[in-house]
């Protein structure tokens, strides 16, 4: 009845001062991760989309963009890593590290709601820019993102203390910025 519980990991959950883009998690039962390219967020972004395999208790994620300096990086799991066995679901699992010297540690919570509708939007991503780049959302992949649930729900996780701009995208081709007809974009 309980699901699989980090057992270690390389870099340590919360590891400062990392330089490594090899990720490896390992639990303490067998696991599966459901549809890890479409479940797993990574903020900061990244150009070139991670590798990401799973085997017996580990999943294995190798960043394929360079590290940006004194950044806290977050790869949310959302609800898609179960035990092998039951599917007991380990819920809302994130895993952080920082390139600086410690770990940000704000997070913004909300509710995405159809304007026309007032009913959650899930399964969108929502994401921030700092305040001064806040007019690129035509034109850079958004800083920092969640994905709603099924509630519409999201948490933006380990971020820095200053001023951003919010949005909501629904991203057909996965760039995570706004460039498509077929795109909707909502912000606050």
């Amino acid at each position: 009845i309980t699901p699989p519980k980090l057992s270690k990991s390389s870099p340590t959950l919360d590891a400062v001062n990392t330089t490594q883009k090899n990720i490896d998690i390992v639990f303490d039962e067998y696991i599966i991760v459901e549809k890890p390219n479409e479940n797993i967020i990574i903020s900061p972004v990244q150009k070139k989309q991670a590798s990401i395999k799973t085997t017996g208790k580990s999943i294995h994620i190798e960043l394929n963009d360079s590290l940006i300096k004194n950044t806290t990086y977050t790869i949310d799991f959302g609800n898609c890593i179960m035990d092998n066995n039951e599917r007991n679901i380990l819920k809302n699992f994130s895993f952080s590290f920082s390139t600086g010297s410690h770990i940000d540690s704000l997070s913004f919570k909300g509710v995405l709601l159809d304007a026309y509708t007032l009913n959650p939007v899930s399964n969108c991503i929502v994401g921030i820019y700092s305040a001064e780049n806040k007019d690129l959302f035509t034109q850079a992949p958004l800083e920092r993102i969640a994905k709603t649930n099924e509630k519409g729900e999201f948490t933006l996780k380990n971020i820095q203390n200053k001023e951003y701009a919010i949005y909501a995208l629904i991203d057909l081709n996965q760039n995570y910025f706004f460039d498509q007809k077929g795109e909707s974009i909502a912000f606050l």
